[in-house]
């Protein structure tokens, strides 16, 4: 036996032991995610290989199978929520962006409304308003 047939054998032996224990796979589509499957094995071109080949299209078989009969729905993918996950994550961080911008606007409204008064009145109204900080604002948004 050569080396590539032994190295075939095992990434057979790999992807039966992984269908095995796993109820939920890769999907795309609707369809089995080869490709993502075989790399998170670390199996390269497994579907090259007959064997390998076959174990594959018997798993996209069930999938459908399963699909038809209504046991499988289109939101059970199995990576969805790696997914979901990260737009999680950065939905919450331009959640915190939009908090930080819509304080700068008002302290900016808060700021403006005071310098009108001025100029109409001539009386300065106290405010937690830093000119200096604004500057600093304005620099860091034109970067």
């Amino acid at each position: 036996m050569t080396s590539n047939q032994m190295k075939g054998e095992e990434n057979a032996r790999i992807l039966r032991e992984y269908i095995k224990r796993n109820k939920t796979f890769p999907m795309h589509k609707g369809r089995l995610n080869k490709t993502k499957l075989l790399a998170d094995l670390g199996i390269p071109s497994a579907r090259q290989r007959p064997d390998c080949a076959a174990i594959l299209k018997e798993l996209d078989k069930q999938i459908a199978k399963k699909k038809a009969n209504g046991e499988l729905f289109d939101s059970d993918d199995g990576n969805n929520t790696e997914t979901v996950k990260r737009l999680r994550q950065y939905i919450n961080a331009l959640h915190q962006k939009l908090a930080l911008k819509e304080a700068q606007l008002d302290a900016y409204r808060r700021n403006e409304a005071s310098e009108l008064l001025l100029v109409k009145t001539g009386k300065l109204l106290p405010s937690a308003f830093n000119a200096s900080q604004s500057l600093l604002d304005l620099k860091e948004n034109d970067q």
